[in-house]
């Protein structure tokens, strides 16, 4: 988990906090399962104190292994997203549209990570892909048409769709 200790940050107003954190996370225990493995997360950035609260910015990069939508083979895929979020020991505010514009925590961690995977997730592709021009597999036989070929005969036609062929049969 990406977790700060805030300690002298909570009391001192314009104190500064370097941070460099490292997490590996479990993407499905958030609701994503369309991530194999834990994903590796790095935050670089700082904390300040201002006005009361704190604002956390920095960059925040990931390392994730998917499942191709086409071919389904396992790749990996690496982001790096800009990270700005602003947490407060007080009571939650609510802006003009309804949403929260700071996060409320209590105790001495501020745990960053909700709202990391929630900014990650709004990043990934709805198909991902391992490569862009990925041939998937075969519709009949399975193989995977980016190691190789398969003698599948690729000329029946949907039945649907057969008149359209008899029609466009004259002009060939």
């Amino acid at each position: 988990m990406l977790e700060i200790k805030p300690g002298r940050l909570k009391h001192d107003l314009g104190f500064s906090l370097p941070l460099d954190m490292q997490a590996v996370c479990d993407p499905a225990a958030y609701g994503y399962a369309d991530v194999v493995s834990g994903a590796l997360l790095a935050f670089c950035g700082k904390a300040d104190n201002a006005a009361g609260e704190i604002q956390i910015n920095g960059r925040l990069t990931a390392q994730l292994t998917l499942i191709c939508s086409r071919c389904g083979a396992p790749f990996m895929l690496e982001l790096a997203l800009p990270f700005a979020e602003i947490y407060s020991c007080g009571a939650v505010n609510q802006d003009s549209g309804g949403e929260q514009d700071k996060h409320h925590f209590t105790g001495d961690i501020i745990d960053i990570t909700p709202e990391a995977l929630r900014l990650l997730f709004a990043e990934l592709p709805m198909k991902p892909l391992c490569r862009e021009d990925c041939r998937g597999l075969c519709p009949l036989c399975g193989a995977d048409l980016n190691k190789e070929g398969c003698g599948c005969a690729k000329d029946d036609i949907d039945p649907r769709w057969e008149k359209l062929r008899d029609l466009l049969s004259g002009y060939e």
